[in-house]
């Protein structure tokens, strides 16, 4: 269940982000998606790997 952490929290901040950003171009918006989903995953994945080895 852990491992769906990252990609949960991404998508969350990402839709966010989307909803914020509703006066731009739909195709902005979408990279605008994708680059949160991303980042987000990517920071989120890091923290939980550090955090798992920091317990060990």
């Amino acid at each position: 269940m852990l491992r769906y952490i990252p990609g949960l929290v991404g998508a969350v901040t990402a839709m966010v982000a989307f909803r914020l950003l509703g006066m731009l171009d739909f195709s902005l918006r979408i990279l605008i998606f994708f680059a949160m989903y991303l980042a987000v995953t990517i920071f989120v994945d890091k923290a939980m790997t550090r955090y798992g080895k920091k317990d060990s």
